[in-house]
């Protein structure tokens, strides 16, 4: 898998945010009663590689959260793997609930692409990026 394929890059992006972002912020506004709006970057060398994706998922009546998702690829293999985090603006949340983060992989089998999410923890009070996830 090459980098300078960007359509297919593009695709697993839309992918991960369709099989994993999605379904998770969906369930986080409807059980916080609030809905949410997070801008989504896939990165490389803490650069974004193409136009940031947005996803709201507005409930009528709700007040709106907004929050930055950033993705990564750990490394281009077989299959391949990502991590992401979640970051809400500051008391978004009276819970202290600041945002999740997700490990998982991508892969190609029937030429479909099959995402699977291997970990997810929820942050709280955590207003920061980490590591490679940072633009600084």
């Amino acid at each position: 898998m090459s980098i300078t394929n960007m359509s297919h890059v593009e695709k697993i992006f839309l992918e991960i945010i369709e099989k994993s972002i999605k379904p998770i912020s969906t369930k986080i506004g409807q059980e916080a009663k609030k809905s949410i709006s997070l801008t989504v970057f896939l990165l490389s060398k803490k650069q974004s590689l193409f136009d940031a994706y947005n996803i709201n998922e507005q409930i009528e009546n709700y007040e709106e959260v907004k929050g930055e998702v950033r993705i990564i690829f750990n490394k281009f293999s077989v299959p391949l793997r990502f991590e992401l985090e979640a970051i809400f603006k500051p008391s978004s949340f009276e819970s202290g609930f600041s945002g999740f983060s997700i490990r998982g992989n991508v892969k190609n089998e029937d030429d479909a692409l099959i995402v699977t999410l291997t970990g997810r923890s929820n942050r709280y009070n955590v207003w920061n990026w980490y590591g490679n996830f940072s633009r600084e």
